[in-house]
């Protein structure tokens, strides 16, 4: 039987084996395997081996031996869940230890089992854990959790549960008083639009009545088709008519008629053009309109 190492899977043979010739002298004996590993199996293991002594004349001998390898460390646990303090309702949660060991974990169970971050009633409750190798080696560590229920006496309460409670109250009167005034905000919101509306519908009631009121003459269709367009009957009504001429144009021998007494022509006097200068003079010169001399 060979055991293995508490901080290892390995194991010795330590056993001396002994062997002599016909002439009683020692002879030096060869063990086939010193060096023994645990498997990670829960059957157990046993490892077949054998020792060889040779004398002078090349005689040997041979012993075959069964070598059982056992371990008889337990595994070890860490990072085991410290007490724990809740109040009814809450949902309590930890961490799972860590459990380690030579040769193998084969199981880790929680003892009562239940579900991390369950809710648990009122009570102090002793959970462990239990870890177990391959060779039924097992470890535990056990950790309490005490439910109290609200509104009890705090006497017997941890520091870290009062003062964790007194942070939750404050917590909640801040969140409560949050949402009151965010909803009395809303309200007035709510009132303040529906107040508006109702002065806009009463504004445009009081514009339509002074309106309707008052006398229909194109000033005011103008001002009334500033809002809303006038329907056809009011527009083709206030267009301009067409231009139609009273009398035909009047001839120019009946503006400007004879005058037996005058020179002039109904009023119209008609200039008598002289011209002075030779011929050549005429002809060179050149006429300016605006300067010609007239005799009348």
């Amino acid at each position: 039987m060979v055991e293995v190492q508490e901080h290892s899977n390995v194991g010795l043979l330590y056993h001396r084996f002994g062997a002599r010739d016909y002439l009683g002298e020692e002879l030096h004996v060869h063990v086939s395997q010193q060096k023994f590993f645990a498997c990670n199996c829960s059957f157990g293991q046993r490892v077949r081996a054998n020792a060889t002594a040779v004398d002078r004349h090349g005689g040997k001998s041979t012993c075959c031996f069964t070598v059982q390898i056992v371990d008889h460390h337990p595994p070890k646990l860490s990072h085991c869940p410290t007490d724990i303090y809740a109040v009814v309702g809450e949902r309590i949660s930890w961490t799972v230890p860590k459990a380690t060991d030579n040769v193998g974990i084969r199981d880790l169970w929680l003892e009562p089992r239940v579900s991390d971050g369950s809710r648990i009633g009122p009570g102090d409750h002793m959970f462990r854990y239990v870890a177990e190798d391959w060779h039924g080696n097992k470890a535990e560590c056990r950790f309490l959790v005490s439910v109290k229920i609200s509104g009890s006496p705090e006497s017997g309460w941890p520091t870290e549960l009062k003062s964790r409670i007194q942070t939750d109250t404050s917590v909640i009167i801040g969140a409560c008083v949050v949402g009151i005034l965010a909803i009395a905000l809303l309200v007035l919101m709510v009132v303040v639009f529906r107040v508006c509306r109702r002065a806009r519908v009463f504004e445009r009631r009081q514009l339509r009545s002074f309106r309707s009121s008052m006398p229909q003459t194109p000033t005011n269709q103008i001002d009334a088709s500033l809002s809303e367009p006038p329907p056809y009957e009011v527009a083709a009504k206030d267009k301009l008519p067409d231009y139609k001429p009273r009398d035909d144009p009047p001839v120019y021998d009946d503006i400007c008629k004879e005058d037996s007494r005058t020179d002039e022509i109904g009023g119209c006097s008609n200039p008598i053009y002289t011209i002075s200068g030779s011929d050549e003079t005429i002809y060179r010169a050149p006429v300016n309109p605006n300067t010609t001399v007239t005799d009348v």
